[in-house]
């Protein structure tokens, strides 16, 4: 058995005029501390752009590996990328599919979703145990398409569940565990919800106070594989600027 640290972080796509406090050119040394102070050996992002991760990369020196998927052809399309750290594991095989009727099609718009979305998937190895892999699904839902959460959770639900290895799913959902296509996750035993284990109540999206009440939206879950051991929603920033409009959230997971 082996412990990894995962952490799900959606880092605010750079969509804010860069004299803005909140810019990604402004936030940027704090999503790096804030990585290098927790550690994570898996980091699945939302939202980054190439040039983002690209910057992040460069100041987090040969720490971690980047596995970038974006969401649709467009160069600078927002992706839903996983960092792995070097020293710990390495990368066997990497997949995308398209949260849509046809997941082949990169690009491809789902239902009632207002963007293209995708499910990213990453098996790694541990250079300490080379017999044990375990594989990440990083995904982003819609927010808008309702419909578009529920069908695209089933698609990853099956896929899932067909996995052998220990596998995470972790992202951005979009959803709260009440809404429909939450709970068709926590609703199955074989599914594990780090709540499940650790009681913990927490917030994840706060928009810097630009919403009445922060929300319960970026999640992880597991297959049977996996046990939870602790779990923290990290709420600092650097010189009291948060990182993101979103808290990232880490967990410590024996596979």
């Amino acid at each position: 058995m082996a412990i990894v640290k995962v952490m799900t972080f959606n880092l605010w796509v750079d969509s804010v005029d860069s004299r803005d406090v909140r810019s990604f050119h402004n936030r940027k040394a704090g999503i790096v501390e804030l990585i290098q102070t927790a550690a994570p050996d898996i980091i699945a992002t939302q939202e980054g752009t190439q040039a983002m991760l690209n910057e992040l990369i460069e100041r987090l020196g040969e720490a971690y590996l980047l596995q970038t998927f974006p969401r649709t052809l467009e160069p600078e399309a927002e992706q839903c990328a996983i960092l792995v750290k070097s020293s710990k594991l390495s990368i066997v095989q990497s997949c995308s599919f398209a949260l849509s009727k046809t997941p082949h099609l990169l690009g491809s718009i789902g239902w009632d979703a207002t963007y293209p979305r995708i499910c990213a998937s990453l098996t790694l190895r541990l250079l300490a145990n080379p017999s044990q892999e375990l594989t990440i699904y990083n995904t982003h839902l819609d927010n808008d398409g309702k419909q578009a959460r529920e069908k695209s959770i089933e698609i990853i639900k099956e896929t899932l569940l067909e996995e052998n290895n220990p596998s995470i799913l972790l992202g951005d959902f979009n959803a709260t565990l009440e809404e429909e296509a939450l709970e068709q996750l926590i609703a199955d035993k074989k599914i594990k919800h780090y709540s499940d284990d650790e009681g913990v109540i927490y917030d994840t999206f706060h928009n810097y106070g630009e919403v009445s009440f922060n929300q319960k939206i970026d999640h992880i879950f597991s297959n049977q594989n996996v046990s939870f051991l602790s779990t923290v929603v990290i709420q600092t920033g650097l010189e009291g600027l948060l990182p993101s409009d979103h808290y990232p959230l880490l967990a410590e997971l024996q596979i």
